[in-house]
């Protein structure tokens, strides 16, 4: 049962991750990776105190995270579990609601952008390409 999953998991995250792992050991001249075993990429992010703040502001940023979403989560949970039984079906899809907002606002986005009165055709339109 659980080997159609595992697959799903290996095909979509861990090999991306396998592959990242290896090109961060290859070195960069131009625009070209070459394929070499070199430490230099890690000896720039030591050396740099750019990469040290960016690296722990994200660690930093990433515990308050958690911090502030995890004892919401579980209260939440328990709430929804066990005092507001009948309701929690509707809790639910109140909070997955929530999440698709930014999804419909990306929609309507592009349609603005690409619908018959968007932006994208006033300006082919402007420019003569189309009618």
């Amino acid at each position: 049962m659980i080997s159609p999953v595992a697959a799903f998991y290996a095909a979509s995250f861990a090999i991306p991750m396998v592959c990242l792992f290896t090109l961060c050991f290859w070195r960069a001249e131009g625009f070209a990776m070459i394929p070499d075993f070199a430490l230099s990429n890690y000896a720039k992010i030591a050396a740099s105190s750019l990469y040290r703040g960016l690296i722990l502001r994200t660690i930093v940023l990433g515990l308050v995270t958690a911090c502030i979403v995890m004892p919401a989560a579980f209260t939440l949970s328990y709430m929804m579990r066990f005092v507001f039984e009948r309701q929690a079906r509707l809790v639910l899809q109140l909070i997955l609601l929530s999440l698709f907002s930014g999804y419909l606002v990306r929609i309507y986005a592009w349609r603005t952008i690409l619908g018959k009165q968007g932006l994208l055709n006033a300006m082919l339109q402007w420019l003569g390409l189309t009618e």
